[in-house]
C-alpha cells in the first residue's frame, strides 16, 4: 500500500474510533419504567432498584496481529460502564468513570493509526451486595516486548441510600476486621520462595496501616471472598490478590 493510502486507512480508523466513543458518551434520554431513564446506547442493563441501573454504555474493539511477529495483537478495546435511573449520584459516578477511560478517547481521538507497539485494554465488572454495588474497572497496557503497566479502580456504592462508601464504611457493613485482613494480606502476599519478601511497596502498607485506609483498593466478590489491589514493591504496577 501507498503512503497516501496508508494515511487514508489510517485516518478513517481514527475517525471511526472517535464515531463510537461519540456514541457510547451520548446520554441521550428516553424514558424507562417507574420514571426512570436510560440512555440510547446503554446494553445489558441490570436494574437494582426502579432507581438505579448499571450496563454497558460503550464497547470499542479494534485490534491487529503484527505482520513481522503473529504472536503480538496490538489496538484498542474497551467496555465502558453507565449508570441510569433517577439517582442523584449519576452524573458523579459516570464522572469518576469517565476519568479512567480518558486515555483511551485521547487515543481514539488523536492517533492516525493504532500503536503496533501498544494493545490497551480497559474492561470492568460489578459485585452486588444487597443494596451495594462494588465497580471495578482494570485499565492494562501490554507493550511489545517490553513490560506492561495495570491500574485499578474500585467504586463502591449505596444505591438505596445513594452514598458513595469509604473503606471505613465497607468494613463496618460488612463487618470486616482492619487488623485481621490486613495481617492476612501481609502474611500472605510474598515470594513463593525461602525469602518470603513482600510483593507490595512497604511504604504504601504503612501509610495505609497507620493513617488512611482509603490508600486501599479493595472489593468482596460473589462469593464474598476479599480481594486487595496493591502496587509491586519492584515497579509500582498494580495487582491484585484474594484472600484466603
Amino acid at each position: 500500500m501507498s503512503d497516501s493510502g496508508t494515511r487514508q486507512l489510517g485516518l478513517r480508523l481514527a475517525f471511526g474510533l472517535v464515531l463510537l466513543w461519540t456514541a457510547g458518551n451520548t446520554y441521550a434520554q428516553k424514558p424507562a419504567s417507574g420514571g426512570s431513564t436510560v440512555p440510547d446506547a446503554m446494553k445489558n442493563i441490570h436494574w437494582l432498584s426502579h432507581a438505579f441501573g448499571v450496563g454497558t454504555i460503550m464497547e470499542l474493539s479494534k485490534k491487529q496481529t503484527r505482520t513481522d511477529d503473529t504472536t503480538f495483537r496490538f489496538g484498542i478495546e474497551c467496555s465502558k460502564p453507565g449508570f441510569v435511573g433517577t439517582s442523584s449520584k449519576l452524573g458523579l459516578l459516570n464522572s469518576l468513570t469517565d476519568a479512567t477511560y480518558s486515555s483511551i478517547k485521547e487515543n481514539a481521538g488523536n492517533q492516525k493509526a493504532l500503536n503496533p507497539d501498544l494493545l490497551e485494554q480497559i474492561s470492568y465488572k460489578y459485585f452486588v451486595h444487597d443494596t451495594i454495588i462494588s465497580i471495578v474497572i482494570t485499565h492494562s497496557r501490554n507493550y511489545y516486548r517490553s513490560e506492561g503497566t495495570m491500574f485499578f479502580t474500585v467504586l463502591h456504592f449505596d444505591h438505596k441510600n445513594q452514598q458513595l462508601l469509604s473503606n471505613d464504611k465497607i468494613f463496618e457493613v460488612f463487618a470486616l476486621n482492619k487488623s485481621a485482613v490486613l495481617n492476612a494480606f501481609a502474611e500472605q502476599c510474598i515470594w513463593p520462595d525461602e525469602s518470603q519478601q513482600p510483593l507490595f511497596e512497604h511504604l504504601w502498607f504503612e501509610n495505609l496501616c497507620r493513617s488512611d485506609l482509603n490508600l486501599l483498593k479493595m472489593y468482596l466478590d460473589d462469593r464474598h471472598h476479599v480481594h486487595i489491589i496493591y502496587p509491586l514493591a519492584e515497579n509500582g504496577i498494580e495487582d491484585e490478590i484474594v484472600l484466603k
